[in-house]
């Protein structure tokens, strides 16, 4: 067997996890700190171009012989790659380009939610009354967060349509999550990253060539490129890494309350380098959103017609 990179061994489950938050949060401060210096597909499409350059050399061999699975997989790898590779990430940059980092990563802790309501409209699970109260609980700290803290502000005025635009990128990794399971098990994780990338990234080569036509581009400045090889190598490739080793020692349960960290980095990290002050309706909107998902957490499904 392999030893793992980096001797991650030597490194705890907590301590892979907060990096890994850390490097999520950094994900959308960096994407704010470039809006408007590049298209939200140019973005996301160059970051998978270094993603899957890498993951090649280490990569490729084992897809080759893996072959017969993915052509018998296609269907389902073809589907997570284009919500993934080719949407999940555009949407994503495209929300920071109208909202602001601090928004996103408070929002970002609607991930659990969103996978519940994905496995309820894919695997007909029924949440049980407590995780409906827990999802009524965080979609009220979410229009908090959108409305600023003014009960009439829904319907007095227009959200942000970037929290609407990051709303949506969070339902779409929730039923990306749920089909999760369906992925073939033959593939090591770094494989299938590798492959669902190269997948998305000849998906989404045609709206990339017309994005590139339609929008005025500007030259591509450092600050872009450097934005650019962070969203590969850390966000991506290292917590990926991170991540997989920390659920495999602890199991998928309790490493996901460490997602609640990344509102609390990405908001830190938002006062430090770009000089946003949340406001009272942030903190408030964070707190039901927690509350929401810790009440959720120890409830039942059941599946319809079980």
């Amino acid at each position: 067997m392999p030893r793992p990179l980096f001797e991650l061994d030597r490194c705890s489950p907590a301590t892979l996890l907060a990096w890994t938050a850390l490097f999520w949060a950094g994900n959308m401060i960096i994407g704010r700190a470039v809006a408007g210096t590049m298209s939200p597909i140019a973005l996301a499409y160059w970051r998978w171009v270094i993603v899957t350059a890498l993951l090649a050399p280490m990569c490729w061999r084992e897809a080759l012989r893996r072959r017969a699975v993915l052509v018998r997989s296609w269907r389902i790898l073809l589907l997570l790659s284009v919500m993934s590779t080719a949407l999940y990430n555009s949407l994503t940059y495209w929300a920071l380009t109208y909202t602001t980092a601090t928004n996103t990563t408070i929002l970002n802790s609607m991930i659990p939610i969103c996978v519940m309501f994905g496995s309820w409209v894919l695997l007909r699970e029924t949440p049980s009354a407590r995780a409906l109260a827990g999802f009524a609980v965080s979609l009220g700290g979410v229009a908090c967060i959108v409305a600023r803290g003014s009960p009439t502000a829904l319907l007095a005025t227009t959200p942000n349509p970037g929290d609407l635009i990051m709303l949506i990128a969070l339902f779409l990794w929730g039923f990306y999550a749920v089909l999760l399971r369906y992925r073939p098990p033959e593939l090591r994780p770094l494989t299938y990253v590798f492959v669902t990338g190269a997948i998305g990234l000849v998906i989404a080569l045609p709206l990339f060539v017309v994005d590139h036509i339609v929008t005025p581009g500007s030259p591509l400045s450092a600050h872009a490129v450097a934005a650019i090889a962070y969203f590969a190598l850390f966000p991506t490739l290292t917590a990926t890494v991170f991540y997989n080793h920390a659920i495999d020692r602890i199991g998928p349960v309790r490493a996901s309350i460490y997602i609640h960290l990344v509102p609390l980095f990405g908001a830190l990290l938002a006062v430090i380098f770009l000089g946003e002050r949340p406001g009272w309706h942030h903190l408030a909107g964070m707190l039901l959103v927690f509350c929401g998902i810790m009440f959720a957490r120890g409830a039942s499904v059941r599946t319809r017609g079980a």
